[in-house]
């Protein structure tokens, strides 16, 4: 059979941890209705609400550690490790279910970036868009906005509205951003509103990704 493949792209080591927590949720979001995660599944594999739920405390580890205690610092190292190991995991079963079913197209939705991904040299950042995600916050009326970016530190702007997406002229600017999570608040329970990001570089700006839209609570 040869050598086993190893085509999608596993190395975390250029994210920070905040861009890793959104990275998971990203991959969560994705194999959630994929067919390669359904039904029964090896002890080996971590469901998206499992997953989901290690994303969340990693981000409580991290800000725990943040005062310096080395067991606390410890224990955020050790959760972050094995949150890169349920990743890993979980994206050799896609690996080896594309396989047997002889569907490489499995790979595509897994919520992994491929190896030796390369550009032609004539797109830049501004032909590209950021991933957006919305979740639920701990209060009513918050939101937390999850962005994943083609690279580290890249800047967008950020729009909303609670009208029609479909008008331009609905959009507000909610300001300019190089985080990968932001929390907001103040939203009113039970409307539905809708974000949209595009990266700015050198002045230029580039193209809207498409509206996420997610109900209040």
């Amino acid at each position: 059979m040869g050598d086993f493949p190893e085509p999608l792209d596993l190395d975390y080591s250029h994210l920070t941890v905040n861009d890793f927590i959104v990275e998971m949720h990203q991959v969560a979001d994705k194999q959630e209705k994929h067919p390669a995660f359904q039904g029964k599944l090896p002890d080996y594999v971590t469901r998206p609400p499992k997953l989901r739920e290690m994303a969340d405390n990693l981000g409580k580890a991290r800000d725990a550690a943040a005062g310096g205690d080395k067991n606390l610092k410890e224990a955020f190292h050790a959760l972050w490790a094995a949150c890169k190991l349920a990743l890993n995991m979980n994206a050799k079963h896609l690996i080896m279910v594309s396989i047997v079913r002889n569907d490489q197209k499995l790979l595509d939705n897994g919520g992994y970036a491929f190896k030796q991904r390369t550009y032609k040299t004539s797109i830049t950042l501004l032909d590209l868009v950021p991933e957006l995600f919305l979740k639920h916050g701990d209060i009513s009326g918050c939101l937390i906005l999850m962005v994943k970016r083609a690279k580290s530190n890249a800047a967008f702007h950020l729009q909303m509205t609670d009208k029609d997406p479909a008008v331009e002229e609905n959009w507000g600017n909610q300001g300019t951003f190089s985080r990968s999570r932001l929390e907001r608040k103040g939203y009113e329970p039970a409307s539905k509103v809708w974000f949209r990001a595009r990266y700015v570089e050198d002045g230029g700006e580039g193209k809207w990704s498409k509206p996420v839209g997610i109900i209040v609570l």
